[in-house]
């Protein structure tokens, strides 16, 4: 009877995942962007984030000085899948946390304060993020933030 409740439990919970996953890729690509936006997704070593404010300090390519961008309401938040790493570091957490909020955010609630605390510890923690920015604003806007997992 066990075996039974846990393989419904798992066929939910990947088509749950799945259901996620598409609801995301139909959001993000249902989003018009300006003519005059240009942007890139860049690899980055999160240093700082000042949650009143929103700018976010990076390393480009690990190397300084530290490149700032603007974290804002409208920055879409990615879900990054889970990765079981051994030895365990402080940013495999956040990074669950921060997944779980994903899929919170898209049951209408809002999870900003939330998003804004996971940030500002993947930030603390130097985790490592992909970033998608529009560099037509002045720092350039995060349209789309999504922590990577360690190496």
């Amino acid at each position: 009877m066990k075996a039974r409740r846990t393989s419904r439990r798992s066929a939910v919970l990947i088509a749950g995942l799945a259901f996620g996953i598409c609801s995301m890729a139909l959001t993000a690509t249902s989003k018009a962007r300006s003519a005059r936006s240009i942007t890139t997704t860049v690899e980055v070593v999160l240093q700082d984030f000042d949650e009143d404010t929103g700018l976010l300090a990076v390393n480009m390519n690990g190397v300084p000085p530290a490149a700032w961008f603007l974290h804002t309401a409208a920055t879409i938040h990615v879900a990054n899948p889970p990765l079981l790493l051994f030895p365990p570091n402080p940013c495999d957490g956040l990074i669950t946390a921060f997944n779980i909020q994903v899929e919170r955010s898209q049951g209408g609630k809002n999870p900003g304060p939330a998003f804004d605390a996971i940030i500002a510890g993947l930030a603390s923690h130097q985790c490592s993020a992909a970033l998608t920015i529009d560099d037509s604003t002045s720092p350039a806007t995060i349209t789309e933030f999504q922590p990577s997992w360690p190496y």
